[in-house]
């Protein structure tokens, strides 16, 4: 999910059929890019600590 957030081009076929068509559109909008990426780290971080 985080290579899909910091790719500068993103591409679809336009089905249903990927996680990426799936997530909600504000998760997909360039200006909530570092807000997004962000809470990723965090969950990381989180996953890693146990």
């Amino acid at each position: 999910m985080r290579q899909y957030v910091e790719a500068d081009i993103r591409t679809s076929d336009g089905a249903n059929r990927s996680m990426e068509s799936r997530l909600p559109k504000w998760m997909k909008q360039k200006h909530n890019r570092d807000d997004v990426l962000r809470a990723i780290m965090l969950l990381e971080l989180a996953y890693e600590k146990g």
